[in-house]
């Protein structure tokens, strides 16, 4: 997988786990609690987008408290139990992702050619 590929898919996960952050706190909380609640991961997308090395180890810290959620919500709201396992889902792979990028960009920094090559 290219650093290119790699990008697009974590960006991908980013945006649906702000939409199922979002759906999760619509259902529970109401329209300006869903709009708080993704406010911080909005705020990151673009830095993620242009791998930003900060960015993606302040989303790796950014994802614990929405993953706390999740977990509790499984544990503890049966009406939301399938949503907030999706969300947990989401997030962990997300984070797997987001950890894996970390590593590509550290070992090839953004810019040199030799982080778009890849084996498949």
């Amino acid at each position: 997988m290219t650093l290119r590929q790699l990008r697009r898919v974590t960006f991908a996960s980013h945006a649906l786990v702000t939409f199922a952050v979002g759906s999760l706190a619509l259902m529970g909380l109401g329209p300006l609690w869903s709009l708080a609640a993704v406010t911080p991961l909005l705020a990151l997308a673009p830095a993620i987008y242009r791998l930003r090395l900060a960015a993606l180890r302040l989303s790796t810290i950014l994802l614990v408290p929405y993953l706390t959620i999740a977990i509790m919500e499984i544990v503890a709201n049966a009406q939301l139990r399938n949503w907030a396992g999706v969300l947990m889902f989401g997030l962990l792979v997300e984070l797997g992702l987001l950890i894996t990028l970390i590593r590509v960009v550290q070992r090839y920094p953004v810019g040199q050619d030799t982080a778009d090559e890849g084996d498949g």
